[in-house]
């Protein structure tokens, strides 16, 4: 499992267990129980690479889906809804 993997099954996990913000200690410490043989510098130095228009020469866009709330908090990236395109009238 990559750390890209390793922190997209710990964000899920603590999705399904109903949080909507993750601060960094919770992504590492769900990641780290997933796969203990990681280093916490390792799994901390892959967070900043998966937000979600952040330049990363190894992660493309295809990869981020993290959205940074505030220092050391995240969240699931939801892209902004697109607005209906509004009907013209007729004269």
């Amino acid at each position: 499992m990559t750390l890209k993997e390793l922190v997209k099954q710990a964000v899920i996990q603590l999705a399904v267990a109903g949080k909507e913000v993750f601060t960094t200690q919770e992504i590492c410490d769900t990641a780290l129980n997933i796969d203990p043989t990681r280093q916490r510098r390792s799994v901390l130095g892959t967070l900043p690479g998966l937000v979600v228009g952040r330049r990363h020469p190894v992660y493309t866009l295809a990869d981020q889906f993290l959205e940074k709330v505030g220092h050391g908090v995240y969240r699931i990236y939801q892209p902004p809804e697109k607005e209906a395109p509004k009907k013209r009238r007729r004269r």
